[in-house]
């Protein structure tokens, strides 16, 4: 009988260890501490006393609390890691336009130098032509909903594989997966299609904006991931120079 009590009070503080200790597999605390009642609960078939069936029936209830207790810490454990993971999300997302920014777009670039044999990546590196027009124009906020949907033309002409960048201001970065020459540039032209059509802003007003566009790709330009936007970057000033409205890809001779 002893022995049973002593069993009964270790039990207690056990039970309430499991509940805190094991929030993240619920299960298994609950599967425990369920095992752990039956001690106790050979004390009344042992002596059938009131007391015992009290002692019996009351680590029922402090175990059923206690799988309570840890279902709740479960459901607390896993919203705290959520929304951890929504905030690292987050800092990877553009506020105003919800593409990536320049910290997501700096993270699949270290990942892609990790990858053995990865295939092409394309960069095409995006400058607005005449956006400081629409924002003196019409105002910020005016050239805020621009960006929206240049945001949005760019999602919509790319594969779910790729990813859209915003950089800041004007300036966007798309990277294709697996392109090759002949398709990147393909693709820029029908951006700089795409683009060229009127976007409304409010109250009816309508604007137009160009793009120009930057190209480079690996490996035909580099081997480095990190140094392939630098190389687009440097295509799409030449881009710019040439008249603004085409692409330029990296490395092709300028025209005179």
């Amino acid at each position: 009988m002893l022995l049973i009590i002593l069993a009964v009070s270790l039990l207690f503080g056990f039970v309430g260890g499991l509940a805190s200790r094991l929030a993240g597999v619920p299960r298994l605390a609950m599967f425990l501490t369920a095992l752990l009642t039956l001690p106790a609960l050979l004390g009344p078939l042992l002596e059938p006393s009131p007391w015992m069936i009290g002692m019996a029936l009351f680590l029922m209830l402090y175990v059923l609390v206690m799988q309570l207790v840890t279902a709740h810490n479960h459901d607390i454990l896993y919203g705290k890691i959520a929304a951890e993971h929504k905030n690292m999300a987050l800092l990877k997302v553009d506020p105003l336009t919800g593409l990536a920014n320049r910290r997501q777009l700096r993270s699949t670039l270290q990942q892609l130098k990790t990858i053995p044999f990865s295939p092409s990546v394309c960069a095409l590196c995006l400058d607005l032509d005449g956006f400081k027009a629409v924002n003196d124009q019409f105002g910020h906020p005016a050239g805020d909903m621009l960006l929206v949907e240049v945001g949005q033309r760019l999602q919509r002409l790319v594969r779910e594989d790729d990813l859209v960048c915003r950089l800041g201001g004007d300036e966007f970065i798309i990277l294709l997966f697996g392109a090759t020459s002949s398709q990147a540039q393909s693709k820029a032209q029908s951006i700089i299609a795409e683009l060229s059509h009127p976007v409304e802003l409010e109250r009816g007003q309508n604007t137009r904006v160009g793009v120009s566009v930057g190209i480079a790709i690996t490996p035909d330009h580099t081997e480095n991931p990190e140094e392939l936007v630098s190389l687009a970057d440097k295509a799409l000033y030449l881009a710019k120079a040439e008249g603004k409205g085409t692409y330029r890809l990296a490395g092709a001779p300028a025209v005179v």
